[in-house]
């Protein structure tokens, strides 16, 4: 059979019926899509804090000596990209690090530390600032997931000198309009206003919950009207987790309506995309339409939907915090979905590499350092929030 033969429109192609299953320890799992499906009836706070568990096995069996984590992996080939992201590399440090502290392991813990320990000395200083540069440029989003990382790390206070340095960078990349340069040198790349100025927005609220310095909370509040204008004027799903995040913390912190109903705008909005009963398939429940295979994108907005649900419980919103509620435990069914665990990894060559890891989408077996990220941290919020 030629290698073309699916462009060829002299082709026969038949389509018949298969069905498939998994034998494990005795007994017989149907599969769909090549997965066991994951019932709503299954999404528990046990079930999730077994999740968390075994991405807790995947961070330490992928922990990589030459970076943080091996940074995507396809099982089925046991291959590695040659590709890497600082920036999602240290997204994956701080999901990481919440995971040690959740489940108090020392050993995860340590090894985070180490590479906290490893980067903070590989960070541009000048003055009291402090950035990194990939390439040429530096990515404003790269020195906030790095923050938010040592915050999560700080415990003894050995962080608090890079802390405040990349505070300060954070604060100098912001104009007087309220908007945020995306790269330094400063300039503006409209592909990453979706996500950069949010993490920032993110790792300042947390560093001002940490600190007290009231500048982190100011620059916050200054940029409010501007990205409020901007999502008015161009509403787009990335640009909502890390903005609800960041304007959910304002809101908790300060008491302004206005940061709460903004978080409910953008909330309200993107929930108009998730798939409900009316899935076209089963293992698409909970995941989002966005012209694709749902996959592990939903988990980034959950994790925005989770602070939203937390800021609907705070205003005492019963309506918005039964929707938030059923809609973050159905994304959740779908993150149950896409993660590996010793049931379904029966096609990859090394299980223990894989064990633990979330896939891209339903679509493919591919792992990324920033879908195990994601996904985790969605889950921790859920938990937290539900067992608080």
């Amino acid at each position: 059979m030629d290698k073309n033969c699916a462009s060829d429109s002299n082709t026969k192609i038949f389509k018949f019926s298969t069905q498939g299953f998994v034998y494990f320890e005795g007994q017989i799992f149907d599969l769909y899509r090549g997965n066991i499906l994951v019932k709503e009836e299954q999404v528990s706070i046990d079930s999730l804090t077994c999740s968390i568990e075994l991405a807790r096995d995947w961070f330490l069996a992928n922990n990589d000596k030459n970076n943080i984590f091996n940074y995507e992996y396809l099982p089925e080939t046991d291959s590695f990209s040659a590709k890497d992201s600082q920036i999602r590399q240290f997204g994956g440090l701080g999901a990481a690090s919440r995971t040690a502290h959740f489940l108090d392991d020392k050993e995860l813990e340590k090894k985070c530390l180490e590479k906290a320990k490893h980067y903070s000395s590989l960070l541009q200083k000048e003055g009291n600032t402090a950035w990194f540069y990939e390439g040429e440029k530096s990515k404003l989003g790269t020195s906030a997931l790095f923050l938010i990382a040592l915050l999560e790390l700080n415990k003894e206070n050995q962080f608090d000198a890079e802390i405040e340095q990349l505070g300060n960078f954070i604060l100098s990349m912001q104009m007087e309009n309220g908007a945020f340069y995306t790269h330094y040198p400063k300039s503006i790349r409209e592909s990453s206003v979706n996500y950069y100025p949010g993490e920032a927005l993110l790792a300042l609220m947390l560093a001002f919950e940490e600190t007290g310095k009231k500048e982190y909370l100011k620059a916050v509040e200054k940029a409010f009207p501007y990205y409020k204008k901007y999502f008015d004027e161009n509403k787009n799903t990335s640009f909502i987790p890390w903005q609800s995040s960041a304007y959910s913390h304002a809101f908790l912190t300060t008491g302004k309506k206005e940061y709460a109903e903004f978080v409910f705008e953008m909330t309200d909005w993107i929930l108009k995309l998730q798939y409900d009963e009316n899935a076209p398939y089963p293992d698409y429940k909970g995941g989002f339409s966005l012209n694709g295979t749902p996959g592990s994108s939903t988990c980034s907005y959950s994790e925005g939907l989770g602070d939203a649900l937390l800021t609907a419980k705070t205003i005492k919103d019963t309506d918005r915090t039964e929707k938030y509620r059923n809609a973050l435990k159905n994304a959740l069914r779908l993150a149950l979905q896409l993660q590996f665990n010793e049931k379904n990894t029966y096609s990859a060559k090394k299980p223990e590499l894989t064990t633990g890891g979330f896939r891209n989408s339903l679509a493919t077996e591919k792992i990324r350092v920033d879908n195990v990220q994601h996904c985790t941290t969605a889950i921790l919020k859920f938990i937290e929030i539900e067992t608080d």
